[in-house]
This record gives C-alpha cells, structure tokens and sequence, in this order.
C-alpha cells in the first residue's frame, strides 16, 4: 500500500468520524436556562454550554417550511433564529416580527420595515419595504408611496413604482399609475403600460379599454385592437353563424355598430334601429 493512499484513506476516516460526531453534536443541542440569571442558551448533552445563556427565551426546535429545524429566542423585545449546530441565522436577534411566508421565505420586520429572507438566513429582500400586505402566493410591498410586487420565493416581479396595485383579477395585476392603468401578468411581465388608458376591464376572451369616457376592445392573445377606443359602451358579443359580431353603442345617431372579426380583419357596419 502506498504512502499517499495510506494518507488519502486517513483522511478520509477522520472526515468521517468528524462528520458523525458534528451530526451528533447538532442533534443534541437544546435550549437551557440558567438556573441563577434565569437566561436562556444551548447546550450539548454534556451539559456544557454551546451559546452562552444571554437570550430571555428560547424555543424548542421547531421544522421551518422548508424542513429546517430552527429556534426562536428574543432579547430586549427583539426576535432571532438558532439553528441545530448552535449558530445565529441570519443578522441575529433584530427582527420585531418574523413569519412564515411560503416554503422559501419568511416574513421579517426590522425597524419598522418589511423585507424576505431564508430560513438560512439569506436576504432575498432586505428590509427596506414600508409595508408588505400578503395576496395568496404574492406580496403587495409599498415604498414610500409606491406599490410593487414579491413573489413567493422572495423576488421582486413588480418595482414598487406604481400608485395603486390590483390583484383582484385571478390571473392578472392591474395596476395604476397617476391616471393612467396598465395590466401585468401574475409573474410580473407587463402585458399592456400603464400609460394610455384609464382603465382596463375584462370582456369575454378580450379586454375593454377606455380612454375617458371612450371604450374600445383588445385582443391580449394576440396583442392587436379589435375596434378604435372611439365608443361609449361595450355590450356582450352576439354570435351569427361563424362570426363573433361584437355590439357596440355609438354616441352618434340612434343606430347601434355591429363589428365583426374575421381572420384578424375588422368589418364595421353602422345599422339604425
């Protein structure tokens, strides 16, 4: 046997009986108090402290959503994390609130601002947010006076550059900025810019969009108009054979506008009553 895979082998046991003594060592950590201060710390099965008792409670491991056993303690009115091989996670006991806010990420609250990080402790967004309100798998977050968006896994799909944030429409934001309204998709790409409409309604399969007290009809699908924005009104589309023919109220006259669209092509017929 050769000296170097003698020493290669060596090696190799010794990382190995480090690593199962480690394993063991992080499985037997648990919360202790000082019997005298009344403080909490962690300690081995030895008794022998690990952290020193300087946190006013410590909790049982509890799993995380992401299958990480942490322990909550607090100092001074503060939140922090200690995970099963006795180190702080993350910053440390800064945080005035902390939470579970999907299998990714928590929730955290530092000097009065929101931000999202891991359960290892990693920022995906640090805490600079003014507020975080959650909306199923998402996160409407204000900047000042500006709204965006963070999704699930803690990245931001929206800027927090609009006024105002819809997540009303289960497959859509709408959002707001100034008078103008746009319209983005749940992950966060802008389907229609938020600068010349007032607003963005769903119709059918196709979308209403006004300027003023003007209407006309979008087609999202295929990213085309299918009439001007020069009518007071919409109504529901009637179909006559193979056509869609889409009813429309004209300010002029007493008539009404049928529209049809066929292979991309737009008929218009103005028909009195």
């Amino acid at each position: 046997m050769s000296e170097k895979f003698l020493l290669k082998t060596i090696m190799t046991v010794i990382s190995l009986i480090l690593s199962s003594q480690l394993s063991v060592i992080a499985q037997s950590i648990q919360p202790c108090q000082d019997p005298k201060k009344g403080t909490w710390g962690f300690c081995n099965t030895e008794g022998k402290w690990v952290i020193k008792p300087k946190f006013e409670t410590a909790s049982p491991f509890e799993k995380q959503p992401d299958n990480r056993k942490l322990s909550t303690v607090s100092s001074k009115g503060l939140t922090g994390f200690v995970d099963e091989n006795g180190k702080l996670v993350g910053p440390g006991v800064i945080f005035e609130s902390a939470e579970a806010a999907s299998p990714e990420v928590m929730l955290v609250k530092v000097k009065g601002k929101y931000g999202f990080m891991t359960y290892d402790g990693v920022y995906r967004q640090k805490p600079d947010y003014t507020s975080a309100t959650q909306n199923g798998n998402e996160f409407i977050i204000g900047l000042k006076d500006k709204s965006g968006v963070v999704d699930s896994k803690g990245n931001l799909i929206i800027k927090p550059e609009f006024d105002q944030i819809d997540p009303s429409l289960p497959e859509y934001f709408r959002v707001k900025k100034g008078k103008a309204t746009g319209l983005y998709s749940r992950d966060g790409k802008p389907l229609i810019e938020a600068k010349d409409y007032t607003s963005i309604e769903p119709f059918h399969s196709y979308w209403k969009l006004s300027k003023g007290n003007k209407t006309g009809l979008y087609d999202l699908a295929t990213g085309m108009s299918l009439t001007d924005i020069a009518y007071e009104d919409v109504n529901s589309p009637i179909t006559i054979d193979i056509q869609t023919l889409i009813q429309e109220q004209q300010s002029v006259g007493s008539g009404q506008l049928f529209g049809s669209r066929s292979d991309q092509k737009q008929l218009f017929q103005y028909r009195p009553d």
